[in-house]
């Protein structure tokens, strides 16, 4: 949790995958909201996968507080590491 669990997991993504990418689909802003909308891709030595990312960003005094992410389907994910 926190900003080190943030730092935690984007460690664990590049020790686990050979390549990971997120193409930016859509983005809407409303006060301290961020909501937005992306195409994840990444490949290991078991395969790879492309999927639809949205992700709901609630933000205070320029920090992030919560991130809420629906990946498409996180199996698929699961099966690859």
């Amino acid at each position: 949790k926190g900003p080190q669990g943030f730092v935690d997991l984007m460690a664990k993504i590049q020790q686990t995958f050979l390549e990971f990418s997120s193409e930016p689909i859509s983005m809407v802003t409303e006060g301290d909201v961020l909501a937005f909308a992306a195409i994840l891709r990444g490949r290991t030595a078991k395969g790879s996968f492309e999927m639809p990312l949205v992700e709901y960003w609630t933000c205070r005094d320029g920090k992030i507080q919560e991130i809420y992410a629906m990946w498409q389907d996180t199996k698929v994910i699961a099966g690859l590491v």
